[in-house]
């Protein structure tokens, strides 16, 4: 088996807060993900007797969690916000190769349900995971002041590329040959803004949003396969959900 793996865990966590006779307070946070996951055979020429698995696989786990707490005497603004760009690369693949495979034997590849899969021949796989957990909050107040404004907001934007191929190549197999690619992304966020004034307006704002930009591929180009049964298959799920609060309150 040709594998590589790699699992990522990413905690961020911060808050801000202060008081003044105009309170203005902001937080951001940005994260970015750009990793290279590749598993591969390139320019070799390789003959077995057993099977051969060639396998790609990312896992990555983002927690996003953050605020402002922020009064004055007069004036009081409180602001949140996060971003979340993932733009990852998970590619499994045969470039320029000559394989040839008996599938005496078999070699186990996992899918994406975390079972593992008998390959007897060939099999090239690619799997990508993402989870994105964002949870923000921000609330602003006046003890008499004249206005109070509150707002949060989060963008989460998925990138990913996930493919797996065979390219200019010829593969002779006894058994079977298998190319799969498989995405998933659940994105979950939770952002509320609250604006408190004694004396006069208050305005609450809350928004989320979620973009999805994933590629996901499996495909042979260019290349002679001589197989018992060929199976070439890609899939994506995609799973968003957004709960987004805002209110004010006047305390007369």
């Amino acid at each position: 088996i040709i594998s590589s793996e790699m699992k990522s865990l990413i905690v961020d966590a911060g808050i801000s807060g202060g008081y003044s006779r105009a309170g203005v307070g902001f937080n951001l946070a940005i994260n970015k993900e750009e990793n290279l996951v590749e598993a591969y055979l390139k320019n070799t020429q390789l003959d077995t007797v057993g099977s051969l698995g060639i396998k790609a696989y990312y896992e990555g786990d983002t927690h996003v969690y953050g605020g402002t707490i922020e009064g004055g005497a007069s004036l009081g603004v409180g602001g949140s916000g996060v971003v979340n760009v993932l733009s990852n690369k998970v590619w499994a693949y045969m470039e320029n190769a000559t394989v040839s495979t008996g599938g005496t034997n078999k070699v186990e590849l996992y899918l994406e349900d975390g079972t593992p899969e008998s390959i007897w021949g060939l099999g090239i796989f690619a799997h990508a995971i993402e989870k994105n957990y964002t949870g923000i909050a921000t609330a602003a107040f006046t003890n008499s002041g004249y206005f109070t404004l509150s707002g949060v907001a989060s963008v989460d934007i998925f990138e990913d590329d996930t493919k797996a191929y065979i390219k200019d190549s010829k593969v002779i197999s006894e058994k079977d040959v298998k190319v799969r690619s498989y995405h998933k992304a659940e994105s979950s966020a939770g952002v509320g803004a609250l604006a408190v004034n004694s004396n006069a307006a208050g305005v609450g704002l809350s928004a989320g949003a979620q973009v999805f930009k994933d590629r996901t591929q499996a495909y042979i180009e260019g290349s002679e396969v001589q197989a018992s049964d060929v199976s070439v298959q890609a899939s994506s799920i995609e799973r968003p959900f957004i709960t987004a609060v805002a209110g004010s309150i006047l305390n007369t």
